[in-house]
């Protein structure tokens, strides 16, 4: 399999906040509405895709887990990282989402880590 590469707009995009005074971190999102489903609970949630500096830039707090790191990334892991409000919708306690695989659309992906949204 090739290797990942950037894309044009992240390369410019890395170079831009490199020249400016005072950015130490930045990101990019892609916001959509999709289903979650965990054995038979299925619920619809707002799903926030985002580059790597999310996290950093906004200040989010992991409550358990870890956050996305390069190698997710580079290798395009099927990870996810909620917040609490989805654990509400599934599991007892931030604890218990993780590791469990949960189906976004029709994918399945490994819940590594829970945040606290602002």
């Amino acid at each position: 399999m090739a290797k990942p590469t950037k894309l044009v707009k992240e390369v410019w995009l890395e170079q831009v906040a490199k020249q400016m005074p005072g950015i130490d971190s930045y990101f990019v999102t892609n916001n959509l509405t999709s289903s979650i489903s965990l054995q038979k609970t299925v619920k619809n949630v707002n799903i926030t895709g985002a580059s790597q500096g999310y996290f950093k830039a906004k200040k989010l707090g992991m409550l358990a887990g870890r956050s996305l790191q390069d190698n997710d990334y580079k290798n395009f892991s099927r990870v996810i990282v909620i917040d609490q409000m989805v654990v509400k919708k599934f599991f007892e306690t931030n604890e218990d989402a993780l590791n469990q695989v949960v189906t976004v659309g029709n994918n399945d992906c490994r819940v590594i880590g829970v945040y606290k949204k602002h």
